[in-house]
């Protein structure tokens, strides 16, 4: 999956109210303040809205599944 994949899906979720809020961290940030690094992994932080018990985000590489 690529960066604007995972970009891509998460504004999804965000538009569908699965997350509130999303952040990018990790190595992957660095990029714009440091020398570039390649990593082949996209930390991401998410918001869960307080009405959601549970998420279940599909963690495989291919998916960008997810239910309630």
């Amino acid at each position: 999956m690529a960066f604007a994949d995972a970009l891509r899906a998460l504004n999804t979720m965000k538009a569908e109210g699965v997350i509130e809020e999303y952040a990018v961290a990790g190595a992957l940030t660095l990029v714009f303040w440091t020398e570039p690094v390649p990593t082949y992994d996209l930390d991401v932080l998410v918001f869960l809205p307080a009405s959601h018990n549970s998420c279940y985000v599909n963690p495989s590489y291919g998916g960008d599944e997810y239910r309630d």
